[in-house]
């Protein structure tokens, strides 16, 4: 939802790891900034963040007028807020590791999540523990 004239394209390097520079995209009237999108993506870990490939903000308008800080991890789409880019990021770990026997049995076996949305899948419960954790 993001006409390709309205994308602003940079390449953003950190200190922490700088031989690994990544591709951000942002609309133009996305919510966050260029500076906030650089600020709240370089706040994850860097062993979690070289998992992640891009970044794209977009405006997280809903119908009714609220904004939403939700995102889509194919890479980290519609970053908002820090917990927004650690919960992406962590999808971009996961590799499958959620569907295990090993993990689904653990959360089988423990009624204690995150908060609510941990429940919609084993994927959101890893994404959620991980962003808590």
């Amino acid at each position: 939802n993001c006409a390709i004239e309205d994308v602003e394209v940079f390449q953003v390097e950190y200190n922490d790891c700088i031989d690994r520079p990544w591709t951000m995209c942002r609309c133009t009237w996305a919510q966050a900034s260029i500076q906030e999108v650089v600020d709240s993506f370089g706040r994850v870990a860097p062993a979690v963040r070289s998992h992640v490939i891009h970044v794209m903000a977009l405006d997280g308008t809903k119908p009714d007028g609220s904004v939403s800080a939700s995102g889509a991890s194919v890479n980290n789409r519609c970053p908002i807020n820090d917990a927004v880019f650690q919960h992406e990021a962590f999808h971009s770990i996961d590799k499958g590791f959620s569907e295990s026997k090993e993990f689904t049995e653990a959360i089988a076996a423990d009624s204690c999540v995150p908060d609510p949305y941990s429940n919609s899948s084993p994927a959101e419960n890893f994404a959620q523990l991980a962003t808590w954790l």
